[in-house]
């Protein structure tokens, strides 16, 4: 089992989310990748997530620059627009990583976060 690599710039490939489905202008506590999985600490910043996924971010950020989370379920492109990225599987299920902060990795982790869909497609979730 092995994580998943992004290919190219993930992007968003749903409609735009309502203002309640997303956790705005917080922090980046790390530098942020688009489409990372994150939590939210107690400091109120945004990192990687580790251990649960609060939302995936929508681009990315540099430490101490705004980021916004989808905090519902949202599709983003995980490969480069028509091409699939080589790892997702259609469909399958796919977890947060116990390797990579941020990552998803098909090796089951607590709950579903993402799910395969086509064209290198991800429809992902908090994990809870």
């Amino acid at each position: 089992m092995a994580a998943i690599a992004k290919v190219g710039t993930p992007s968003v490939a749903s409609v735009p989310l309502d203002p309640n489905d997303k956790l705005s202008n917080r922090i980046a506590g790390e530098a942020i990748g688009p489409c990372d999985a994150c939590e939210l600490h107690a400091d109120n910043m945004i990192y990687k997530a580790t251990t649960r996924v609060d939302g995936f971010s929508f681009t990315g950020a540099a430490k101490g620059e705004p980021v916004t989370l989808a905090i519902s379920k949202v599709r983003f492109r995980y490969g480069k627009t028509g091409t699939a990225a080589p790892d997702i599987v259609v469909p399958k299920f796919y977890y947060l990583s116990t390797t990579i902060p941020g990552g998803l990795d098909d090796t089951v982790n607590g709950a579903v976060v993402a799910v395969g869909l086509d064209n290198g497609v991800l429809q992902v979730q908090p994990s809870y």
